[in-house]
């Protein structure tokens, strides 16, 4: 609505609305055509002025005179003059709202790192904890088990009645526990309530492979392969939230009014949040993703904080993202990196204090074990080494091995004497290979960070620069030598997509000309092997369990054999002769007859084997079968952290 139209009946009343003083409104009537009126047949000095003109004036003139002569600006009205100094007051408000929020904060960082329980036994996330104890699931030979340890240290011991159950959350008050009954194959684990003050566990009627405790204690919120649920605390029909596969963990945010997932799509972990009364996916953190099948994202009790897992090396690491809201409403999260390795953190959880978090943590070590054929048992071998991929040169005296953890490329006597590192550490390189002639090492390798794809490398086998063969966006990996030496087969990295069969097939590249050739009907395969005659290339099925040989004279596959059970095939590596193919499984090692596909059980595996890039298995200068033993220790750590 404008303001209403007002006269102005002397110069002092016109002065005092315009902001000027009385020589100049004169001037202005008389150079700009101010619209000044005066009375009839009064003196020279009775005038009058509305101010409806006068403020149409000042629109229409803008301050310019009708002519030519010098741009002067005119004075607004008082009402004007006041708006102006509101908005600047708004505008350094806003200024110093800006500067407040620009302005560096301390990072969070950790004070202090305690190690909880000492069972060295094998456990899975998430870890919980009520404020007294910690409660996590134990594998426990071929089954599983909810246990409970005291935060301040010592035995660890089963929760009673959780046989098969595995913990998923703990009840605000802390007198129950939230888990999941381990499901049959390919079913979804229902859920469970576990009384911690007496009483039997019992089941929900709720199914879900994720699940979390609403922080009044009144709701639950679950995930399966349909989508994202909200129940009420003694089950029944759920409400969805959203239609969404492929969510592994559920936070409640400290507000009660989000809920943070992670999702698994196509060998990415991402991490997404929604309201918790539906609506859309929204992702958190778009640029961060993760080669992790979990961030198990954890609040810090005020909401200032959540904390992460994220993997860009080869460990968990655990990062705080501190929550603000913007200044424009958009949330805006700054990542800062608490812990670096060596020690692989996963399932943390928060405590109650925002200063304790809680978190299984992984010291990975890997053992060589070499199988002695006559007395058919396995023993050490390159002791003190922890690696995989480990390399034969074609004399015998030489090894080159991939570390465990770090991933750096490394070379040595058979015996560990002189030892050299090849790679350094801003490079993730496994799977070497020796050249025929001794000369060159040729591997797979990518940017330790994990970002970005696998490629395949060659360099001196005594030292220096790791020259990339190909370019290109995809996935070059698994390389093995033509018995010439004068070209690489390789395949795709198909564990990056979910084994899809579109992601990988067989090439082979000219390192003279640099010329690549697709091997014919290969779409599918994986992990090349070239035998030491040069007749046949063997190549790995993507589901793991066949292996197929492909006739180079005839450019003809052909199916060798097929694993029969639930076991996949692990490696696949070629007898000296090339008479044979041996492959382990999870349960023994096997030969095959080439070509005519007859298998034999060379041994039984008894043993935990470790799962780096699967489980690694290769053939000595003497066909002598090696795995790779798992000495990993899996233990409960306290981090107190300082989130300013």
């Amino acid at each position: 609505m404008s303001a209403p139209n007002r006269r102005l009946n002397s110069w002092k009343e016109i002065a005092d609305y315009l902001g000027r003083g009385l020589t100049t409104v004169r001037r202005w009537e008389v150079e700009k055509g101010l619209p000044v009126r005066r009375i009839p047949g009064g003196s020279r000095q009775a005038v009058f002025a509305l101010t409806e003109e006068i403020d149409q004036w000042l629109m229409e003139s803008g301050g310019e005179r009708n002519g030519s002569g010098p741009r002067q600006a005119l004075a607004p009205p008082r009402w004007r003059r006041w708006a102006l100094v509101a908005a600047a007051f708004v505008g350094l408000a806003a200024t110093a709202g800006l500067i407040l929020y620009l302005w560096p904060v301390r990072a969070p960082r950790v004070l202090k790192i305690r190690q909880i329980t000492e069972d060295g036994s094998e456990k899975q996330a998430p870890v919980v904890t009520d404020g007294w104890r910690v409660y996590f699931t134990r594998i426990n030979g071929a089954g599983l088990e909810i246990c409970q340890s005291p935060l301040s240290g010592g035995r660890a011991s089963a929760v009673p009645g959780t046989a098969d159950l595995m913990v998923r959350d703990i009840s605000p008050d802390g007198t129950a526990l939230l888990a999941a009954k381990a499901p049959p194959p390919g079913g979804m684990p229902q859920l469970y309530l576990v009384p911690l003050r007496g009483g039997a566990p019992y089941a929900l009627g709720v199914y879900g492979n994720a699940a979390a405790w609403s922080l009044d204690g009144r709701r639950l919120a679950y995930a399966n392969e349909a989508g994202l649920y909200t129940v009420g605390i003694g089950g029944g029909e759920g409400k969805r939230l959203v239609e969404a596969a492929g969510i592994s963990s559920i936070r409640w945010s400290p507000d009660g009014k989000r809920l943070r997932v992670n999702r698994n799509e196509a060998g990415r972990a991402s991490l997404w949040e929604i309201g918790v009364e539906g609506g859309i996916l929204m992702r958190v953190q778009p640029q961060w993703n993760s080669t992790r099948s979990d961030w198990m994202p954890a609040w810090i009790a005020d909401g200032r904080y959540s904390v992460v897992i994220r993997s860009r090396n080869a460990a968990g690491e655990l990062w705080a993202l501190r929550e603000s809201p913007g200044i424009w409403g958009e949330p805006v999260r700054q990542g800062y990196q608490l812990t670096d390795g060596p020690v692989d953190y996963s399932g943390v959880a928060a405590a109650r204090d925002g200063r304790h978090l809680y978190a299984l943590g992984l010291t990975v070590k890997t053992e060589f074990r070499r199988l002695d054929v006559r007395s058919g048992q396995f023993a050490a071998w390159l002791e003190g080494v922890s690696a995989d991929g480990v390399t034969f040169s074609p004399d015998g005296r030489w090894v080159a091995y991939s570390v465990v953890p770090g991933r750096t490329l490394w070379r040595s006597r058979v015996d560990g004497g002189e030892l050299q590192q090849l790679t350094t550490a801003g490079m993730e390189a496994l799977l070497p290979r020796w050249s025929p002639d001794g000369r060159m090492l040729a591997f797979m390798g990518r940017a330790a960070s994990r970002e970005g794809n696998w490629n395949i490398y060659v360099m001196p086998a005594a030292g220096g620069v790791a020259e990339p063969v190909l370019a290109g966006d995809a996935h070059h990996a698994s390389p093995t030598w033509s018995p010439d030496g004068n070209s690489l087969a390789f395949a795709g990295a198909p564990w990056m997509s979910g084994f899809s069969p579109e992601s990988t097939a067989v090439n082979i590249v000219d390192l003279r000309a640099r010329q690549v050739t697709a091997v014919p009907s290969s779409k599918g395969l994986w992990a090349p092997k070239w035998s030491p005659d040069g007749r046949y290339l063997a190549a790995q099925t993507t589901d793991s369990f066949g292996i197929m040989l492909y006739d180079i004279g005839s450019r003809q596959w052909g199916l060798l054999y097929r694993v029969e059970g639930p076991a996949p095939i692990g490696y696949v590596c070629w007898s000296r002769a090339g008479d044979y193919l041996y492959f382990n499984t999870a349960e023994s090692i096997r030969r095959i007859r080439v070509p005519h596909g007859t298998a034999e059980v060379v041994a039984q595996i008894e043993m935990r084997l470790a799962q780096t890039l699967g489980q690694w298995f290769g053939l000595g200068p003497d066909d002598a079968p090696l795995v790779l033993r798992d000495a990993s220790r899996q233990e409960i750590y306290e981090l107190e952290v300082d989130f300013p």
